[in-house]
């Protein structure tokens, strides 16, 4: 039950202590912010770009602008795979095929990327259902001699369940189709999606996810600086967030154990021995060198709140005192503002984070998504709300308890209609997928 009347606001109130939150932001931030300590060099780096053979969406070009920047600014073995609608093989077996080749021979020191371009839909199944590839239309002769047309498809849950979600190497899933997230993901991988379980994905162009992702990356490659992929999909979040991309990206990984690990890494692979060339000299990673993920091309912020049982009325300053003075470990780097506090049966206490750290904060019903923003509270405002005019646009979604992750309100339009998403920005895709 959603609205002003959700069904929590009935039972038990879920709650945190202090020490507990401090632990919880502590652990998201260092996750979020790459360090040469804990940042993974990969022995080596595969990427398969897969789309359909029948390409009634025109992905191509995409598909090869991406390759280029993965192949030539970052050095990844890359192989473009067109997935065939008839023949020998079925569309799962021909793709099967091509993820044992990625996989074979790698380890946890390897990284593969899988980015699949085309349509998607949702399958019949339990719950909400596998992920599944869609070919466009192709002409079939019925044993009548007839020709009717046909769409192939292959069930993407199903197929990774059984080949990446179990490799020893990570893995960045990268999927520009509809209905993205419905291919959940295993501890210890990483997904940036197009679109939401229920959500539509544009076609392209200049606003489509692909060009957005290829621009971040070349960005990142031109101005030596280090990419994670929460970086990466918190860049993206802002351009949705100011409608330069048309969809609501989503990035989601599954954590394994009581600490959030680092993000993927993105940055140019060198062969052991060898030497970056001189106009990459500076990428070899060291603390110095890294751009704080607060500044990075993106200032975005999701407003939470957060229930603490043990919270008092000076809590608020002192929580801004922990980042002023105390300087924990890059939670001060990350820019987590504490803006506001009302007291209930527990504190409320209103907070904003980046992107890419939101996603890192591990789940709790005590912490609640607000909505939004790319504004910052004027000094010294601290007893009422955080605004939502006057100094930039905020987002807005439905609330819940899911420990600060959302739902249906990251989602774009669907179908061809107007409205949705973050940035508000009226009209249909072109081509939805």
């Amino acid at each position: 039950m959603a609205g002003s009347r959700p069904m929590t606001a009935f039972g038990a109130q879920n709650d945190l202590s202090v020490a507990e939150f401090k632990s919880h932001l502590t652990a998201a931030v260092n996750y979020a912010v790459p360090s040469a300590a804990k940042t993974k060099i990969y022995r080596k780096v595969r990427v398969l770009l897969a789309s359909w053979i029948v390409d009634d969406l025109y992905v191509g070009n995409e598909v090869t602008r991406l390759r280029d920047v993965f192949k030539l600014t970052y050095n990844y073995a890359c192989q473009v795979f067109k997935i065939p609608v008839s023949g020998p093989d079925t569309p799962r077996q021909a793709l099967l095929n091509k993820i044992s080749e990625l996989m074979a021979d790698t380890d946890e020191r390897d990284l593969l990327i899988f980015y699949y371009a085309g349509h998607g839909a949702v399958g019949k199944g339990p719950g909400e259902g596998p992920c599944v590839f869609v070919s466009g239309p192709w002409n079939v002769t019925c044993p009548d001699g007839s020709i009717v047309q046909s769409n192939a498809d292959l069930n993407f849950t199903d197929l990774k369940k059984a080949t990446l979600d179990y490799a020893r190497a990570d893995v960045l899933y990268a999927l520009d189709c509809c209905h993205a997230t419905t291919a959940a993901i295993n501890p210890g991988k990483e997904l940036i999606a197009a679109s939401t379980i229920e959500g539509g994905a544009g076609g392209p162009g200049y606003t489509s996810f692909t060009s957005c992702m290829v621009q971040e990356l070349v960005h990142a490659g031109s101005t030596r600086q280090f990419l994670t992929a929460a970086q990466l999909y918190h860049t993206m979040l802002y351009k949705a967030y100011k409608g330069t991309l048309k969809y609501t990206p989503v990035h989601c990984e599954t954590m394994v154990g009581p600490q959030p690990r680092s993000s993927i890494f993105l940055q140019p692979w060198v062969p052991a021995g060898t030497s970056l060339p001189a106009a990459q000299s500076t990428w070899p990673l060291t603390n110095s060198n890294l751009t704080p993920i607060g500044n990075h091309r993106s200032n975005v912020r999701v407003m939470l709140t957060v229930h603490l049982r043990d919270g008092t009325s000076e809590t608020l300053d002192q929580m801004k005192q922990w980042v002023s003075n105390q300087r924990p470990t890059n939670v001060q780097k990350i820019g987590i503002t504490f803006d506001f506090a009302a007291s209930t049966n527990s504190l409320i206490l209103f907070f904003s984070i980046p992107g890419a750290a939101w996603y890192s904060l591990r789940d709790h019903p005590a912490i609640t998504f607000l909505g939004y923003t790319d504004s910052e509270l004027p000094s010294g405002v601290e007893n009422q709300p955080p605004s939502r005019g006057g100094q930039g646009k905020s987002g807005s979604g439905r609330s819940g308890t899911d420990g600060g992750k959302p739902g249906d309100h990251l989602g774009g339009r669907q179908g061809g209609e107007g409205g949705g998403g973050l940035s508000g920005s009226s009209g249909g895709a072109t081509n939805i997928r």
